[in-house]
């Protein structure tokens, strides 16, 4: 992606898992909203996720638009549940 045109982190949530490309920026989005929504310690660098801050056996490093497609899944899971996704949900 070359410029943002998500305005809310769900509209940005559902742009990444569309795209095959991400940039610097995209991953400075990420690791703040997967910080605020739990991974304390997450880490986004060159469009690779590491959840824990660093890659494991059991947690393994992972694209940056699997992380947001598992994301967005669980956002409309939680819609068809009489949730609507807000931004409380992406940690904003």
């Amino acid at each position: 992606m070359t410029e943002s045109k998500a305005k809310t982190g769900v509209e940005f949530i559902a742009m990444m898992a569309e795209t095959k490309e991400s940039t610097v920026d995209d991953s400075i989005i990420m690791q703040n909203i997967l910080r605020g929504i739990g991974f304390p310690k997450a880490v986004c660098t060159n469009g690779i996720v590491y959840l824990k801050g660093y890659g494991t056996i059991k947690s393994p490093p992972i694209s940056i638009q699997t992380v947001a497609k598992q994301l967005l899944s669980v956002l409309n899971h939680k819609a068809q549940a009489d949730y609507e996704p807000t931004e409380e949900m992406c940690g904003f």
